[in-house]
């Protein structure tokens, strides 16, 4: 029902076509489920199952939580660029700068980092014990990086991430070194240091059985 002016400038009731909403919600509600139904059919079926993990700005976030790492990509001219970096590398060794000066020890530093790109581009991925760059007052630091060769809508990049080591007493006259592995992964081993050089680790119960075992045999 609904009201209307009359020529007596009154208002009286009359009836107004009513529209059928009630089955109007109901294939609203059904567009609704079947979307989301769809939704759920169409992630199972891609990588994911969580959309957030469709979102840029979520690996945004997730590049800088991991440990020092980088994304270079390859030009038309077949130039490798460096594109973009995480926080953590900035922590480790300074902002990137291409304007840095190259000293003797720089350019050396440099020719290893573009070998490790140029095999991973060759290979697929490049494992290299080198020196980190060095910008401003940061040091060059002794680090293990592997790098990844990706292919994109018809372009190349290298994604690369790297952790710090010391290095062994010798280093041999061969190109490669035979590093222990664990699930085809480099096995690290951590170093002790005093409080005031350290970071602090939380030991868990599984690693802590572990060593209590291996000092048993």
């Amino acid at each position: 029902m609904a009201f209307v002016k009359t020529s007596g400038n009154a208002f009286s009731p009359t009836t107004h076509p009513s529209y059928p909403l009630g089955a109007v919600g109901a294939i609203l509600l059904g567009i609704g489920a079947y979307l989301q139904i769809d939704e759920r059919r169409i992630l199972k079926t891609q990588r994911f199952s969580d959309r957030i993990l469709y979102d840029v700005s979520f690996w945004h976030k997730v590049f800088d939580g991991m440990p020092p790492a980088f994304i270079k990509a390859v030009s038309e001219e077949g130039q490798i660029q460096h594109i973009a970096e995480n926080e953590a590398l900035n922590q480790f060794q300074g902002s990137v700068s291409a304007d840095a000066a190259e000293g003797e020890e720089t350019k050396t530093i440099r020719t290893d980092h573009r070998q490790g790109d140029e095999d991973a581009l060759a290979n697929g991925k490049s494992l290299y014990l080198e020196s980190s760059d060095t910008y401003g007052i940061n040091p060059a630091r002794q680090i293990v990086t592997l790098k990844t060769a990706v292919k994109l809508h018809g372009r190349e990049f290298v994604v690369g991430w790297f952790v710090p080591v010391e290095l062994p007493e010798t280093l041999g006259p061969d190109r490669t070194y035979s590093a222990k592995e664990t699930g085809r992964q480099v096995t690290f081993g951590l170093v002790g240091a005093p409080d005031h050089e350290s970071i602090r680790i939380t030991i868990g119960d599984g690693a802590r059985r572990a060593a209590q075992t291996r000092e048993s045999e």
